[in-house]
């Protein structure tokens, strides 16, 4: 039997009181209503406001800011159904529904072709219904004009519950007689809405499965129903106190938050298994329970102590973000971490005591395979550590061709709802996403007599983009949509013609700005032009903002009422663009956090140590999870999301914690006059257990995200189980290779 890697224990038989086991017990199982609800409200209140996220110093934001603040934030829903064509009854009766929800705030600007028709119809000078039609088609109706859809946005209520919006919907249409099965909804605000909905019910839904996956895996492996049972429970609570936390705190909970739960859960029963490992080794040379439940905490008091502060300190790093959601993710992470090492080395020694349990013999045994795993990893250790780091080489390489991508495709299963129903409307009907485009015209006060001439500048400029034969736009909607052609208004007849209209703006003014297609402030005016895009393009937004940019620059540079207009302006902007733009902000800051964060755990880990080569070569299977798993992704081709960066932070935290318990038993027995073999040796013998079973407990129950209706969430937990199982062979393959093959250690308490 070999010696423990302190000063033996007491043996005498001095229990914990009864009634202080009992205490710490009661307190979780007081709080556990409180906690519950809590993390059912945060749950509930799951909204994905992207833009708030990002950096306000953000060019892109600050211009999209600008834009919101002058025409409002739109976040366009699309609704139709096979055979709804533009006479259809039913598009009527279920605008009319809709537009009654208006007043209850959950939709602004329910619109149809015989709304807008009706609408346009009032200009002067309209010649015809054929050339209103030409400027909806591909909007709201096909352009053979057999189908045709209504569009709706979400108004302030209904932005802050977009599901239940969705639902109101198909509620709606389902009562005008539409089968639910037909219903086709789609548009950027759908897509918030299934991205509000998936990224916390899908999780939601496989909880009891992974925690029956979990539960049994942790019986079988510690192998006590009681302590399997309590450790399940414990890492459960800890993932709900998480989700608590967040509700507490009054931040709102995000697809990137909400992974938090899962961070807090893998910590805790990665902590309570070794803090099981180190009582199962007191027992050995312990006869009393009391006695080796009071040596088990000594031993792992202080690892735990220094692995829960060290991983606390990697995620604290991500405060340097610029980005708002990873502060706070970094912020709650090590505050969940610290949380998660105070609940073990408080109710689990608690429970241990209370009922006086002791590991059975067959657990014991157990500890003959790992003599035999080190023996054999002592004598083909540098082929192991060569083959391994040149594999880790070769898959590192593919990180620096990381591609990343945030679009409907990328977030949902080709099966899908949103992405049917997407590809249904813009097979059917047109593109659904906005690019916007808005041309400012300074003004002197109260001149309103130019507003009919910027209008047919607006027109002449659409039909300029549409005609150049490499744009990427051929549908827009502005206050130009459905106005006289621009040829009506010259010569004499033109200049009457113009004056009827300049007086219809005018009077019509309100209702322009309420549609959001037109705004004034002080000396200038706004005119929208929101052109069309494919919901899923293989061209980066901004080259496509690009070339639209560079095309009205073109029109501007040769426009005779541009040339003469000195004070006139325009930009580019959109939703899309500025998704492109904060997505790429998030992956640079996630990825170089993840470096300062590892930098500072490796100097946490240097001062625990106390010695530089000890240090290196305890990182080295730190960084193999996230190098091995995100690079090979590369190789593949495979596409990233802001979640599936994330795993790395949660993986370097798990891998961390198990990396500084082999590392600080093996120092002790090095202290102790071990050789570097006999100390891996004791290493593994002591620490082999709960290393494979945290990876083999917590990969298995992430394992079944893959079932999840989320694109990121399937993402996030097949990455996080495969971090784990690289993680392992760091751990326990890798870790004591490269230590058999030091010939000093210098490493001393």
């Amino acid at each position: 039997m070999e010696d423990s890697p302190t000063s033996e224990a007491t043996h005498s038989d001095i229990a914990i009181p009864k009634w202080v086991c009992l205490i710490l017990l009661l307190l979780p199982l007081i709080a556990s209503p409180f906690v519950i609800d809590a993390a059912a409200t945060s749950w509930e209140n799951n909204n994905n406001d992207v833009i708030s996220w990002a950096d306000d110093d953000l060019p892109v934001k600050k211009q999209f800011t600008n834009f919101t603040s002058l025409f409002g934030r739109e976040e366009l829903i699309v609704a139709s159904w096979p055979q709804c064509s533009p006479s259809s009854n039913q598009l009527r009766d279920v605008a009319d529904s809709l537009q009654d929800d208006q007043h209850a705030e959950w939709f602004v600007n329910v619109t149809t072709a015989a709304i807008l028709l009706d609408k346009i119809s009032q200009q002067p000078g309209r010649t015809g219904k054929r050339d209103l039609l030409r400027d909806l088609r591909g909007l709201l109706f096909s352009d053979d004009g057999t189908t045709a859809c209504l569009t709706v946005g979400l108004g302030p209520k209904g932005k802050l519950h977009r599901p239940q919006a969705i639902e109101r919907i198909k509620q709606t249409m389902a009562g005008h007689g539409i089968a639910r099965g037909d219903i086709k909804i789609g548009g950027i605000g759908a897509e918030l809405a299934w991205i509000d909905w998936d990224s916390v019910e899908g999780p939601r839904k496989l909880l009891p499965f992974t925690a029956a996956v979990s539960l049994i895996l942790c019986i079988l492996m510690v192998r006590s129903i009681a302590v399997g049972v309590f450790i399940t429970l414990l890492g459960g609570f800890t993932g709900v106190l998480s989700a608590a936390l967040i509700q507490w705190a009054g931040v709102p909970s995000n697809a990137v938050i909400a992974t938090l739960p899962t961070l807090g859960g893998l910590l805790a029963i990665s902590l309570s298994l070794h803090f099981w490992g180190y009582y199962r080794n007191a027992t050995l040379t312990t006869p009393s329970s009391g006695a080796a439940l009071r040596q088990a905490f000594r031993w792992a008091l202080r690892p735990t102590i220094i692995s829960a502060l060290t991983t606390a300190l990697g995620l604290a790093s991500l405060l340097a973000s610029r980005t708002l959601t990873i502060q706070q993710f970094g912020a709650f992470g090590a505050t969940i971490t610290l949380c998660a090492a105070g609940l073990t080395l408080s109710i689990f020694p608690a429970y241990l005591g209370l009922l006086r349990i002791r590991p059975q013999d067959s657990s014991l045994r157990s500890l003959a395979i790992w003599n035999s795993w080190a023996a054999c990893l002592n004598q083909h250790a540098r082929k192991l550590v060569i083959v391994i780091l040149l594999s880790v080489v070769i898959l590192g390489s593919g990180l620096v061709r990381l591609k990343t991508g945030v679009h409907a495709d990328s977030l949902f299963p080709a099966k899908h709802e949103v992405i049917q129903s997407d590809r249904w409307l813009e097979a059917n009907i047109g593109p659904l996403s906005s690019v916007e485009l808005v041309v400012t015209h300074q003004v002197a006060s109260d001149d309103d007599t130019n507003m009919a001439r910027e209008l047919t500048q607006i027109q002449r400029l659409i039909n300029h983009i549409r005609d150049n034969p490499d744009s990427d736009f051929q549908f827009f909607v502005s206050a130009a949509t459905g106005m006289p052609a621009a040829d009506k208004f010259v010569g004499l007849s033109g200049v009457a013609a113009r004056t009827r209209l300049n007086k219809w703006l005018v009077e019509n003014r309100q209702d322009l700005i309420e549609s959001g297609l037109l705004a004034e402030t002080e000396g200038r005016r706004y005119w929208r032009v929101s052109a069309r895009i494919p919901s899923v393009t293989n061209r980066p937004i901004r080259e496509i903002c690009s070339s639209l940019d560079a095309d009205v620059g073109k029109f501007f540079a040769s426009d005779k009422m541009a040339k003469s207009e000195t004070k006139s302006s325009f930009y580019v902007t959109g939703l899309p663009l500025l998704f492109e733009q904060i997505e790429q902000q998030f992956i640079e800051d996630l990825l170089i956090t993840y470096l300062g964060g590892l930098f500072l755990i490796t100097l946490a880990v240097l001062a625990v140590l106390r010695n530089i080569i000890d240090a290196l070569v305890a990182m080295i299977p730190n960084v193999l999870p996230a190098t091995v798993v995100l690079g090979g992704l590369s190789f593949a081709g495979v596409e990233l999301d802001v979640g599936s960066i994330m795993t790395a932070s949660i993986a370097l935290g798990v891998a961390v914690d198990d990396t500084l318990h082999f590392m600080l038993w093996y120092q002790n027995e090095r202290a102790k006059g071990q050789d570097s073999k006999a100390a891996v040796r004791s290493a593994i013998k002591h620490c082999g257990s709960p290393i494979a079973q945290t990876s083999i407990i917590c990969g298995a129950g992430l394992f079944l995200f893959a079932f999840a209706p989320f694109l990121p969430t399937i993402r996030f937990g097949t990455l996080i189980a495969s971090m784990l199982c690289v993680a392992l062979v760091g751990d326990l393959i890798l870790l004591p290779a490269m230590l058999s093959l030091r010939k000093r250690g210098l490493a001393t308490e």
